[in-house]
C-alpha cells in the first residue's frame, strides 16, 4: 500500500499534540493563509525536520480555555470561550 508523503506528514505532525501537550498543531504553510487577526492568536512553538519534508516545517497553536462545567451554567447567554 502506498501512502502520500503528505499524509505521513500530517499523521506525524498531528501525534506531535501530545508532545507538546495542545490539541491542535497548525503548520507554518497554514499559519502563513490565515488573516493578521488570526496570526495574533497563534504562537509558534517550534520548527522540526522530517524526513518526508526536505524544508523545515514551522508549528503553530492557540491556547484554547475549557469553560469549568459547574460553572457554565452562571455565564451570560453570549459568552465565547476562546
Amino acid at each position: 500500500m502506498y501512502l502520500s508523503p503528505h499524509v505521513q506528514i500530517t499523521w506525524k505532525i498531528e501525534s506531535l499534540c501530545r508532545y507538546y501537550e495542545v490539541p491542535i498543531i497548525l503548520t507554518e504553510n497554514l499559519y502563513a493563509l490565515m488573516s493578521l487577526k488570526a496570526w495574533n492568536t497563534l504562537r509558534k512553538i517550534d520548527v522540526i525536520l522530517i524526513k518526508e519534508s526536505k524544508d523545515p516545517i514551522g508549528l503553530f497553536t492557540f491556547d484554547i480555555s475549557y469553560p469549568d462545567e459547574s460553572k457554565a451554567n452562571s455565564l451570560p447567554e453570549n459568552h465565547e470561550f476562546g
